[in-house]
């Protein structure tokens, strides 16, 4: 049995879980790859009546990101907008993510622009490697010299853009 499906085991055989509980299964199922699972105890934990937090929503758009499904993407953030979710930078972060993945890129770049001052290596590689991948590489080009700080990433980026 692998280590998922004993985890699994356990979790199903709680009497009462919390959102910890949750976040540990579905953290679990994202980091091994398994980003269906992870949706599918998403969904679970909502018809179950429990209440997601910033973690959990990080987790599941993690997921929804290695997915690259437009389609999803939406049906989470009509999901986020009927909560009517409080977002922190990390959200924001895996949501600009998601939507970069998923070819949102209107969407993700007015993530971009909304975190401002707290815009990391993370969210600049994300949109550089974004415009790159469909092959908008003067809007690639323009962030990456406007990035603070480059590292391998911001290169490999656009070095596979131009490749």
């Amino acid at each position: 049995m692998r280590n998922s499906e004993t985890a699994r085991m356990y979790f199903d055989k709680m009497p009462e879980r919390s959102v910890v509980s949750w976040n540990a299964m579905l953290s679990g199922y994202s980091l091994s790859g398994a980003a269906q699972e992870t949706l599918r105890l998403f969904n679970d934990m909502l018809s179950s009546g429990n209440e997601p937090d910033q973690t959990t929503w990080v987790t599941v758009l993690s997921s929804c990101s290695s997915l690259g499904e437009p389609c999803l993407a939406k049906s989470i953030v009509r999901k986020l907008d009927k909560l009517n979710f409080r977002s922190n930078y990390f959200f924001k972060t895996a949501l600009l993510n998601m939507h970069t993945k998923c070819g949102n890129l209107e969407v993700a770049q007015k993530i971009f622009e909304q975190l401002g001052v707290y815009k990391n290596s993370v969210t600049w590689n994300a949109m550089i490697s974004a415009y790159a991948r469909v092959v908008d590489l003067s809007l690639a080009r323009d962030l990456f010299n406007k990035i603070p700080e480059r590292n391998t990433v911001s290169w490999n980026s656009m070095i596979a853009g131009y490749a």
